[in-house]
């Protein structure tokens, strides 16, 4: 009995390893809101800035601006920390009728970021967790590096979607002239496209590449299909012996 237990937690295993392999992992953390309480709001068609320091963002400064309003009404850039809880989130909320534009930057307030290496860990993109949104797809994220030479890259991610948004470093616009292992700024611009919107975005990071899918050696397939053998031996003999009990009933 040991031996058939064995067998299926080898086969478990293995399939187990075959469904995580190509998994991305995180690399570099930009920001995560765990910590640090900041608001800006605005009811006016020019921009409102504010700038704190926190520890969990990247550079060690957080630069959030709401740069267009309309509709009349109040619209709220926010991060919203929970105490002993690493669920803060950033969110934007529009009051009814109104439409916003709105931008969150890191570069050390204004002094840049020095060259932050985006691509260490083997990162090949950035992944920001959408975590609500009460209007589907209602916002377009633009993601903006600019490197220490000056020079800029975006993608833009229209109508993005609850859960995990990649943005691919080589999928970027001027992507082969800015250098991604010399970033001096990371900035994120959220537009709503539908009024009256209201989301909350958790990690904003790198995520390092998958690895490619690897082949199962022969030794490994056939260890598989020994471990599969067994299991449906053990199934067949199981149902023998139940078919042998109902008859001598």
């Amino acid at each position: 009995m040991k031996n058939k237990h064995g067998v299926l937690v080898f086969v478990m295993a293995l399939a187990v390893s075959f469904l995580t392999m190509t998994e991305s992992a995180r690399a570099i953390t930009i920001d995560t809101f765990d910590t640090t309480f900041q608001l800006v709001s605005n009811s006016a068609p020019g921009p409102v800035t504010v700038t704190t320091a926190p520890g969990e963002s990247i550079g060690g400064f957080r630069t959030m601006e709401i740069t267009s309003v309309s509709g009349g009404l109040s619209s709220t850039l926010a991060v919203l920390p929970k105490p002993g809880n690493p669920d803060g989130v950033l969110t934007l909320s529009n009051d009814f009728g109104n439409l916003s534009s709105a931008v969150v930057k890191w570069d050390a307030n204004g002094f840049g970021l020095g060259g932050v290496d985006l691509t260490a860990l083997g990162a090949d993109s950035i992944g920001i967790e959408l975590v609500s949104m009460d209007l589907l797809g209602a916002v377009d994220l633009t993601v903006i590096i600019t490197d220490t030479g000056g020079d800029i890259a975006t993608k833009l991610l229209a109508g993005a979607n609850i859960g995990q948004n990649v943005f691919e470093f080589n999928t970027f616009t001027n992507a082969l002239n800015v250098d991604f292992s010399l970033v001096n700024a990371i900035s994120l611009s959220l537009q709503t496209i539908v009024v009256a919107a209201d989301l909350s975005i958790d990690f904003f990071e790198t995520l390092e590449a998958p690895p490619p899918p690897t082949v199962p050696e022969p030794a490994t397939i056939g260890l598989l299909g020994i471990g599969i053998a067994g299991l449906g031996s053990v199934y067949l003999r199981r149902k023998y012996r139940r078919s042998k009990k109902q008859q001598c009933k």
